[in-house]
C-alpha cells in the first residue's frame, strides 16, 4: 500500500489501531495471560479510541482538503 497522501496514511494508521485491536481482544481472551487481562482490556479500548479518532480525522481534514 503506497502511502501518498493524508487519506492513504490515515487508512494505514486505522488498519494498524485495528489490528492491535484484534490482538488486544484475543490476548484478553487467552486464559493464559489472564494475569494481564485488565492492562489488554485497557489497551483494547484505547485503541477502539484511537480508531474513532483516526476516522474523524479522515472525515473532517480530508474532505477539507478537497474543497
Amino acid at each position: 500500500m503506497p502511502l501518498t497522501n493524508f487519506g492513504s496514511i490515515l487508512n494505514f494508521a486505522e488498519d494498524v489501531e485495528k489490528l492491535n485491536h484484534g490482538f488486544y481482544e484475543t490476548a484478553a481472551l487467552n486464559p493464559e495471560c489472564a494475569d494481564y487481562k485488565d492492562t489488554f482490556t485497557e489497551l483494547g479500548a484505547a485503541t477502539g479510541k484511537n480508531i474513532k479518532i483516526v476516522q474523524r480525522s479522515r472525515r473532517e481534514n480530508v474532505t477539507e482538503m478537497i474543497l
